[in-house]
C-alpha cells in the first residue's frame, strides 16, 4: 500500500541470480545463487525480496527439481532466518523470505530446505555482517552482528553435514 493507502503494483523481476546444475558423488545438485533487495527493515525492499522470493521459488520448482535434481540455495539474501538464531538477537525478520524460500513446494508437508548455519553449534558464531559502528576495526559492544548470507541445503542432504561453520577472517 502507498503513503494514501491506497494499493501499488509493481512488477518484479529477478536480476542478481545464477543457476547451476553438478553431479556430485552421484547426487544431482542445482545451485541457485542469489542476491535478494537490501534492506531488512526498509518495507518497501522487504515488499522487493518477497517478490524476487516468489520468483525463485519458481525456479526451484520448476528449473531444479522437474530436472531431477536437489536444490541448493545460497546467498546474500539479506534477510534474517527466524527459525536459527543469530548472533544479534534483537533484529527480526519482517518477511516470509526463508521460511517461503525452505519450503519452496507448498504442495509438500513441511520445508524442504534447512539453513546451514542451523548446524553451528555456537549462536555466537553465527553472523555474517559485521557493522563495525565506531569504525575501530574491533569488536564492540555496541557493533552489530547479523546473518544476512544463507546456505540453504535439502533436507536429504541433512544426515551427511557434519559440521558447518562461517570464516569471520578479515584483512584489516
Amino acid at each position: 500500500r502507498g503513503a494514501a493507502g491506497a494499493e501499488e503494483r509493481e512488477e518484479a523481476v529477478l536480476q542478481r541470480h545464477a543457476l547451476a546444475f553438478f553431479t556430485f558423488c552421484g547426487r544431482k545438485l542445482g545451485v541457485l545463487g542469489l542476491h535478494l533487495k537490501s534492506n531488512p527493515s526498509d518495507p518497501a525492499a522487504n515488499a522487493q525480496r518477497t517478490a524476487e522470493t516468489r520468483i525463485a521459488r519458481d525456479i526451484i520448482r520448476r528449473e531444479i527439481v522437474a530436472r531431477g535434481y536437489l536444490p541448493i540455495v545460497l546467498g546474500d539474501l539479506n534477510d534474517y532466518d527466524p527459525d536459527v538464531p543469530m548472533a544479534d538477537g534483537v533484529r527480526k525478520t519482517q518477511t516470509t523470505v526463508l521460511r517461503d524460500l525452505k519450503d519452496f513446494d507448498p504442495e509438500r508437508p513441511g520445508a524442504e530446505l534447512v539453513n546451514a548455519a542451523a548446524f553451528m553449534p555456537r549462536v555466537a558464531d553465527r553472523y555474517t555482517s559485521h557493522w563495525d559502528f565506531n569504525e575501530n576495526g574491533a569488536p564492540d559492544g555496541e557493533d552489530v552482528f547479523t546473518m544476512i548470507d544463507h546456505v540453504l541445503l535439502p533436507r536429504e542432504l541433512e544426515s551427511a553435514v557434519e559440521r558447518a561453520f562461517i570464516c569471520h577472517a578479515t584483512d584489516l
